[in-house]
């Protein structure tokens, strides 16, 4: 059995694109200050929940959109807070994994509500994509913190 069928593979493509889009797009072109102020401590687990949720909301279509302004919000943490890239990066790995579950878990539910798929298929593959980008979230936000 293949990890993404082909229209799971597109939406997660096009929500990979996207993402980096909005991280290189705010990060060379994007004002240098910003009239909204985040906490550091917090950022990559917040930002990882709301792509996750605001990903299921169109059943897993909603995800590249959610991801575009992930991105942005990565940018900005890279140019105006000065957290060091590596931490960035980390906090946008998070945010990749996140998107395996989004797009499985939505697509597989759509699947399922029209009675083309089983939604149980995928929840193997969710559940360790969650659970892992997770613990890579609450990792980097300690680090960031304490460091």
């Amino acid at each position: 059995m293949a990890l993404f069928t082909l229209k799971e593979l597109i939406v997660y493509l096009s929500s990979l694109v996207l993402l980096f889009i909005g991280f290189f797009g705010m990060k060379y072109y994007g004002l240098p200050y910003s009239l909204l102020v985040f906490p550091a401590n917090s950022t990559t687990l917040l930002i990882t929940i709301i792509m996750f949720s605001f990903g299921l909301l169109f059943f897993g279509y909603g995800s590249p959109i959610v991801s575009f302004f992930a991105g942005i919000f990565y940018g900005w943490i890279y140019k105006v807070t000065g957290i060091p890239s590596s931490f960035v990066i980390f906090g946008m790995l998070s945010a990749v994994i996140i998107l395996i579950a989004t797009v499985k878990m939505g697509l597989s539910l759509f699947e399922d509500l029209t009675e083309k798929g089983n939604f149980r298929e995928s929840l193997k593959v969710s559940f360790i994509s969650i659970a892992s980008a997770l613990i890579i979230c609450i990792v980097t936000d300690y680090l960031v913190v304490t460091l």
